[in-house]
């Protein structure tokens, strides 16, 4: 009974490419990213804030973009407890304010390349796209994903 319990709280988690980058420092963690040569987090779990201990990540995560005030280039995978949605533009990841894409997915080793499927469902993305053709075109530009901060 123990075995069950464990393999059914084990599979709560998801799995993940890890890796950083910072302008070429690890080329295994740009694209096309090869898997033999990159860490596969199996049963990725983090830390929470405000928390004691590591708990079950739900996400993965692929950040790619350059920091506004220095222009290094970040490449960062990573497991996550929460989505961070999936937007390009300027958006702030941790401390630095960064151009570029983030994006999430829910699937085991969904980070591995661009474009990441969307943890957005398909219903969701198809909505957005018939509101995008029923916007005039002066107002599209404000339709672009993104979090764009200011």
């Amino acid at each position: 009974m123990r075995t069950v319990f464990f393999e059914a709280a084990r599979g709560r988690c998801i799995d993940c490419f890890t890796c950083s980058s910072l302008n070429g420092s690890n080329p295994n963690c740009h694209d096309p990213l090869n898997p033999a040569y990159t860490h596969y987090s199996t049963d990725c779990t983090v830390p929470k804030d405000g928390h004691i201990g590591h708990f079950p990540a739900h996400f993965c995560v692929k950040v790619v973009g350059r920091t506004v005030e220095t222009n290094i280039e970040m490449v960062i995978r990573i497991c996550s407890l929460e989505t961070m949605d999936n937007s390009c533009g300027v958006f702030r990841y941790e401390e630095t304010v960064l151009q570029g894409c983030i994006l999430t997915c829910n699937n085991n080793g969904c980070n591995v390349a661009s474009p990441l499927v969307p943890s957005v469902p398909a219903p969701w993305v198809a909505g957005l796209f018939l509101l995008a053709a029923l916007v005039p075109s002066t107002s599209q530009s404000a339709l672009r994903t993104g979090v764009f901060i200011g």
